[in-house]
């Protein structure tokens, strides 16, 4: 693999750090704060990069720092909710929100949610799954009482 450099390999999933990020921490300073240490964490950890891996490989490490994040300060979301489907995302656990996220707002393939959350895929595809049913339940049970 010819050598690339850390822009080559981070720059192009940015955005998608941070909405994960975002998704994660639920706060803009906190979500900025967590790509920024990402990106210092992936120029020290370069030669872990599996090859043509870089997308997982990084969004891993965001997810690892958001961890650490949530570990050390307490986040609470400050402010309202856009919107009923942003709350009830938000309202999931940490571990299926970013399976969703991943998956279905990012796009990512279950192999690639897998590399990121560091589990099996079978798992991520149940974390999923489970989110998804979540959510249904939820969004779906005010209209049976309508």
């Amino acid at each position: 693999m010819p050598h690339r450099s850390i822009g080559d390999l981070v720059l192009p999933h940015l955005d998608q750090a941070y909405r994960l990020a975002r998704w994660r921490v639920q706060r803009e300073e906190d979500a900025e704060a967590v790509v920024l240490e990402s990106v210092r964490r992936a120029v020290g950890h370069r030669a872990a990069l599996p090859a043509g891996r870089s997308r997982a490989w990084f969004l891993r490490i965001v997810s690892r720092t958001c961890d650490r994040l949530r570990a050390g300060v307490c986040t609470a979301a400050d402010g309202a909710v856009a919107t009923v489907l942003e709350g009830n995302i938000a309202s999931l656990p940490d571990r299926l929100r970013e399976a969703l996220v991943l998956r279905d707002l990012e796009g990512l393939p279950y192999d690639e949610v897998a590399d990121v959350m560091d589990v099996s895929i079978a798992t991520a595809m149940t974390d999923v799954s489970r989110a998804r049913r979540a959510l249904a339940g939820v969004m779906f049970e005010p209209l049976a009482t309508v």
